[in-house]
């Protein structure tokens, strides 16, 4: 196998992995309501994604550059929501 191909399979797989996310963010913007998220949780994720993030910039990886930064980029929108509707009573 390519190892185009093999890229290409992993930057797929990565970013539907980062997908996960989508529901809960849809979920709070729904609700407008967010008191039942963890912000240990996101944090926790925002460091390990940005940890794993420099590490495939550092050994140019590009399925875990473009799959990292979608899933980065989904974590720093849940924490938006999750800040933005946290304690609201609707």
């Amino acid at each position: 196998m390519s190892t185009f191909i093999v890229e290409l399979f992993m930057t797929i797989l990565g970013t539907i992995g980062a997908c996960q996310i989508i529901p809960q963010c849809v979920r709070i913007h729904r609700r407008e309501k967010s008191d039942d998220i963890s912000f240990w949780t996101i944090g926790i994720n925002i460091m390990s994604q940005s940890v794993w993030l420099v590490y495939s910039f550092w050994k140019f990886v590009p399925c875990m550059i473009i799959s990292g930064s979608v899933w980065l980029t989904l974590l720093l929108i849940m924490l938006g929501l999750v800040v933005k509707h946290r304690g609201e009573n609707k």
